[in-house]
């Protein structure tokens, strides 16, 4: 009799599991369609906390993918309740708004089945860089010179498009100058690219410029430095590298596709130590509040020590590839609070492993404030320790009679903002961009004949 009653309610469930269905989720969030469920009149987002979801006989879910959803990875059959075959079933790619229903343990979009072993996901998120077409300096411009070019890096496959940061670019030197982005809050909740601001609008994209190779690789620079130790032995000190101006943050992933339009020479130690502490001391600080634009560039040329006599110092030049390439000496950012809850900072890393051949106001030009800083607390008792490099900190107050203000970002008055707009002169920007693409053909060839030539001599 016990056995009966066990088959008669397996026979009872089995029907049930089997009506059933699994909503599968991506394991990137980023490519997680938002989806939705109605509960009585009204639709509740379905939040993205596990893998799947069981969906209930009849149930119905609505899905939406500002990218479009991906039909192409897995195979799509057309299952039904008669037959067992499987067919390919051919899914428009246009589709953004997906309206899903679970009948007999299968979903449904428009009376086809998808395959359940098709996991629903966005297309993949497309980036690009945009020229900004500048029309008169305004506090937002106020951190890049008229003869350098701002260029814009967003989104371009959404709705509304998201700008991850603005870039300053020298396209003379083919050099980083700095660059400007938004803080965003990430402790809560995953992030998301719609905590990005929304780009008001798309100029000319420059599709030549992520993909083109800007500055030598790491190991080509490694090679060079070492040759030229030969006559300067101290330069046996300078680990210097090409890396990201970017070192962390919550949208480090996208800042890595654009490759090397974001690359500085770091030295080694500077990047990984005390720069790096201070990043996860500004990123613990912006978590849950405090809002800033962030800036970030690079300043002034690194001067080393002459082998023979100490006191005497020259300029660290490399050959980048397409031009003659000068090491930063500093890597600084200014953090302009936007919630008026702190006081705007600051922050300068020496980017050299010489500091203790100059006096220490040589190095710090400004009064040091880090000991000031309460979210530094923790973190600041390295920041004189020269061989993780030295940071200090201002505020503007401490440098408004440095030689260095007039190249730094700042808050702008009123006053200032007209003093300057009458004398300002925009060039084309159609023109620069023609003449940076003329420019690295030719610098392309100059560079490539130089490295034969460096790696003849080597050999030699």
């Amino acid at each position: 009799m016990f056995k009966y009653k066990i088959l008669w309610i397996f026979c009872y469930l089995l029907p049930m599991v089997w009506s059933d269905c699994i909503l599968q989720f991506p394991h990137n969030m980023e490519y997680v369609p938002e989806w939705k469920t109605e509960i009585g009149k009204r639709w509740f987002k379905i939040p993205y906390i596990t893998r799947g979801l069981l969906m209930k006989e009849g149930e119905t879910f609505e899905g939406y993918c500002p990218t479009k959803f991906n039909f192409e990875e897995s195979s799509r059959c057309s299952y039904s309740n008669e037959f067992d075959d499987c067919s390919e079933t051919s899914f428009p790619s246009d589709i953004d708004t997906l309206t899903i229903t679970c009948v007999g343990g299968l979903l449904e979009y428009n009376g086809d089945v998808i395959s359940p072993h098709t996991t629903l996901r966005c297309n993949d998120v497309g980036w690009s860089i945009n020229q900004w077409e500048t029309i008169e300096i305004n506090e937002s411009e106020s951190w890049c010179k008229d003869k350098h070019q701002i260029f814009t890096l967003s989104t371009k496959n959404l709705k509304p498009n998201r700008t991850l940061a603005y870039i300053c670019y020298d396209l003379n030197e083919f050099s980083l100058q700095a660059v400007k982005y938004k803080t965003v809050h990430h402790q809560l909740m995953p992030i998301t690219l719609s905590s990005l601001p929304a780009t008001s609008s798309l100029s000319n994209e420059v599709k030549f410029l992520n993909p083109s190779f800007l500055h030598i690789q790491n190991e080509l620079l490694q090679d060079q430095l070492e040759y030229i130790s030969d006559a300067n032995a101290w330069l046996k000190l300078a680990n210097y590298e090409y890396e990201s101006i970017i070192q962390s943050g919550p949208y480090l992933r996208y800042f890595k596709q654009y490759h090397e339009l974001l690359d500085i020479l770091w030295w080694h130690n500077l990047r990984i130590t005390n720069w790096q502490r201070f990043l996860n001391a500004f990123e613990e600080h912006t978590k849950t509040e405090n809002t800033y634009d962030v800036y970030m560039g690079t300043l002034d040329v690194v001067k080393i020590p002459s082998w023979s006599n100490p006191k005497e110092m020259e300029y660290l030049e490399l050959e980048n590839g397409f031009a003659n390439g000068t090491a930063p000496q500093y890597v600084w950012t200014y953090l302009e609070s936007t919630d008026g809850k702190n006081t705007d900072l600051y922050v300068f890393g020496y980017n050299s492993p010489f500091a203790e051949f100059f006096n220490y106001n040589d190095v710090a030009f400004c009064r040091d404030i880090c000991d000031e800083i309460d979210w530094l607390k923790d973190v600041r008792s390295t920041f004189n320790y020269a061989n993780f490099g030295f940071i200090f900190c201002c505020n503007h107050d401490s440098l408004k009679d440095s030689p260095y203000m007039q190249k730094l970002p700042r808050r702008l008055t009123s006053h200032h903002l007209v003093n300057q707009k009458e004398n300002v002169s925009i060039p084309s920007q159609a023109s620069r961009i023609e003449n940076f693409k003329t420019n690295l053909k030719f610098k392309a060839l100059e560079g490539l004949n130089k490295i034969k030539e460096f790696l003849r001599q080597k050999k030699e």
